[in-house]
């Protein structure tokens, strides 16, 4: 993928993601708080080198919010569906 230049705010929107995806991990959060997370740095990141794929995962999340899956199973699919993007955004933060 090669280096991406982030600034300081870019590298706390995502620092608070991974943080997020540790507390979905953890229990500690709902799978409608980190997409509400992720919507919102989505929107606060539109020229971001990283936009594509946060507005695919935005949008993957979204329909897990909606499927009507019992809590455990949003949780697991969630984990999956953030994993590429936690490992890119943990790369350069």
């Amino acid at each position: 993928m090669g280096t991406k230049i982030v600034d300081v705010d870019e590298i706390a929107l995502f620092e608070n993601l991974l943080d997020s995806f540790d507390r979905l991990y953890d229990q500690e959060s709902s799978v409608v708080d980190i997409y509400a997370l992720l919507f919102a740095t989505t929107k606060a990141l539109p020229n971001s080198s990283f936009a594509v794929l946060l507005n695919t995962t935005t949008s993957e999340l979204l329909k897990i919010v909606r499927s009507g899956c019992s809590v455990e199973e949003q949780n697991s699919i969630v984990l999956d569906i953030v994993q590429p993007l936690r490992e890119v955004i943990a790369a350069v933060v």
